[in-house]
């Protein structure tokens, strides 16, 4: 038995937990964590992937700003 494979309905997550992840691997680089910043960074792009693999896209797409806004 296999891990569960997400759907499009928890790309919402996987977005957050990849902001999570990118901010966690600033604070590692700024501490000189060389090795943390490589496992977030990793994790990251994992994340993107199974984003890619899911057909949604990595960051979450902002509604345009009507005209006369």
């Amino acid at each position: 038995m296999g891990l569960p494979v997400p759907t499009p309905d928890y790309a919402p997550r996987l977005r957050t937990r990849r902001r999570v992840e990118q901010t966690l691997a600033l604070d590692a680089a700024e501490r000189g964590w060389d090795r943390e910043v490589e496992r977030h960074r990793c994790t990251s792009q994992r994340i993107e992937k199974l984003l890619t693999d899911l057909n949604e896209p990595v960051e979450e797409l902002q509604p345009r700003a009507s005209a006369g806004q």
